[in-house]
């Protein structure tokens, strides 16, 4: 895949992007998706970009594939100047491997970016065996990018130098967003994203219902998993939308007021519809959850505990009756938009790829001292 505009000339940085694209409709797929769009514009940047998407399914045809793109990532490779992986944490244990040993073969800078809130060295969550391959790939990695600010403190603490900050980010507004058609009064609610019940629809259903006919509740998203369209037919303030195509979310988000998040989800790291509420003005009220905190504050939104539809009705009963507080929230909405830009943040992803590239020599020098054994040897450290 090449850039547009972009001219033959050896100097072009050369990146292969592996990672999943929708569908199925998902954070992880959604921000691999804008960073490839992003890298499309730029003269200086030719792509090579390897979907991964489907090849843990199971059968004769998943096996098949699997390999199939194993092997298209190692001809890429030969043809790239730094192999970027752009995963969730589950799926390090099935391309890690395959990645660290392409690298040190080709001798080609290798750049891990983690999505999701889940600690790749989870002990609830993966064995040991799989604890320590995902250790073995992290410290492999010239580069780790880690989403949330609590996982990078437990990706230190595990031992890793090499790793830095990457938030899920956005495309922002290229101009002041035009308030002056807004209402100055909270009225208008939303919920976007996958319906099921750990992302807090049931108790959006108990809260919403509370409200008279003046309040709007909207649903939009997939019903992909245990959230039934049944459950939301006969509700008298909920209503159901269906599913919102990626290229009109920003347009449907500024019909609204408020985003409702009250999630639970295990897997929650900075959930995408926030920035993407950020980029249309909205305040958000969302759950204490996990590392949503580092991104929805007292100047952005409200903060509730989980499995609390009581606590929802009344942070939305707070908006509606506040019009002050209403409009000093959606302001600090529109100031986050600069933090988590995705022009601000993609332009970073090629700088440190670039990095990466310039450091080639110390690279070389790296795995010329590094044994064969030490690169297969397992860590029991984990």
């Amino acid at each position: 895949m090449r850039s547009k505009t972009q001219p033959e000339d050896d100097r072009l940085l050369r990146l292969l992007l592996i990672g999943s694209l929708p569908p199925p409709l998902g954070g992880t797929a959604v921000s691999f998706t804008h960073l490839i769009h992003y890298l499309e514009t730029r003269p200086d940047v030719t792509l090579k970009v390897i979907n991964t998407q489907g090849i843990r399914s199971g059968g004769i045809k998943g096996k098949f594939m699997f390999f199939l793109k194993v092997f298209q990532i190692f001809i890429s490779s030969l043809q790239s100047d730094v192999i970027s992986v752009h995963i969730h944490p589950d799926a390090i244990f099935y391309i890690g491997p395959f990645i660290v040993l392409f690298s040190f073969l080709l001798r080609k800078p290798f750049l891990l970016r983690i999505f999701a809130g889940v600690d790749y060295n989870d002990r609830k969550r993966y064995g040991r065996f799989r604890r320590t391959i995902n250790h073995f790939v992290a410290r492999r990695a010239q580069l780790v990018l880690i989403q949330t600010k609590m996982l990078l403190d437990s990706a230190r603490a595990d031992g890793l130098t090499r790793v830095q900050w990457f938030p899920t980010n956005r495309p922002m507004p290229a101009t002041p967003l035009d308030l002056s058609g807004r209402s100055c009064s909270c009225r208008r609610f939303v919920f976007l994203g996958q319906l099921r019940w750990v992302k807090g629809v049931a108790e959006i259903i108990q809260a919403g219902e509370r409200f008279g006919e003046d309040i709007t509740i909207d649903v939009y998203g997939p019903l992909l998993w245990d959230v039934k369209k049944e459950d939301l037919e006969g509700l008298k303030r909920i209503r159901y939308h269906g599913e919102v195509k990626p290229e009109c979310v920003h347009e449907t988000l500024c019909r609204y007021d408020a985003l409702l998040l009250p999630t639970f989800l295990p897997d929650e790291g900075y959930s995408g519809v926030i920035m993407e509420a950020y980029g249309a003005g909205l305040p958000i009220i969302c759950t204490r959850w996990r590392a949503l905190p580092e991104i929805v504050d007292e100047t952005s939104g409200i903060l509730i505990n989980i499995r609390d539809p009581e606590a929802l009705y009344n942070a939305m009963k707070t908006l509606i009756d506040d019009d002050a507080l209403f409009a000093r929230l959606r302001e600090g909405a529109i100031q986050k938009q600069a933090v988590f830009s995705s022009e601000v943040w993609n332009a970073r992803f090629v700088e440190m790829a670039n990095e990466l590239l310039t450091k080639k020599n110390g690279l070389t020098k790296y795995f010329t001292e590094l044994r064969i054994t030490d690169t297969f040897a397992f860590s029991t450290d984990s």
